[in-house]
């Protein structure tokens, strides 16, 4: 099938592009004293469980202070069977995130033991896996609390792993529809019910992840190390 060849190619340029650019991030700062001190500045993540899925998605996470850290993810899949109708993933999903970061910050790099946070999420989402039926959610949002824990996997420790998990309070507009084959041999996508305004449910994990995280430092002799 086209659509999941195009996913797995999409996939695999994103893996081995990031694997490409997290290499030059080791080797040049392997090149300089793992005790030299640096200042961190941001993190690049990458949910590894959605990128199995071919979920896209990205994170940015700004560390404040020692303790303190925002974090803002976006997930925007765009896949779409245009010819048979079988399989459907498209969505845009925003999320922003709080988070204060435990023990002796002295003793840990940034970002990295555990963490609990509180977040908040917003977006659409059209899914049909591979079934006749599929459904809409319009101007979903959640708002919950979150914990984790994150660890170094490299010797400069600019690469990471973070495993997380989110419960909320979730709201959302929503519909079921159905594939319907027509006496042409084409298809049609028709609705099942009406609208759901507001449906609610809580608790709900809106958030499982497994994440790679690459650290982007900036390396000064006269700092303190984080």
């Amino acid at each position: 099938m086209i659509l999941t060849k195009k996913c797995f190619y999409i996939t695999l340029f994103a893996f081995l592009l990031q694997a490409f650019i997290a290499t030059l991030s080791l080797e040049a700062q392997e090149k300089v004293s793992v005790n030299a001190p640096a200042t961190p500045l941001f993190a690049v993540k990458t949910n590894l469980l959605f990128d199995a899925l071919t979920v896209v998605n990205a994170e940015i996470e700004v560390p404040i202070g020692r303790h303190f850290s925002i974090a803002g993810e976006w997930l925007f899949p765009n896949w779409v069977d245009r010819i048979d109708h079988r399989y459907c993933m498209q969505a845009s999903v925003l999320s922003a995130e709080g988070r204060f970061w435990f023990g002796d910050r002295m003793k840990h790099s940034s970002l990295t033991g555990f963490f609990a946070g509180v977040y908040g999420q917003w977006g659409n989402l059209d899914f049909q896996p591979f079934t006749q039926y599929g459904w809409r959610v319009n101007n979903g949002w959640a708002a919950g609390i979150s914990a984790g824990y994150a660890h170094t996997i490299n010797r400069s420790g600019s690469l990471r792993l973070e495993y997380s998990l989110g419960l909320a309070y979730a709201k959302a507009d929503y519909r079921y529809y159905e594939r319907i084959l027509l006496t042409d041999g084409t298809y049609e996508i028709a609705s099942k019910d009406e609208w759901h305004y507001n449906g609610s449910i809580f608790p709900v994990p809106t958030k499982v992840k497994v994440s790679l995280v690459w650290l982007i430092s900036f390396k000064n002799r006269r700092g303190t190390s984080n």
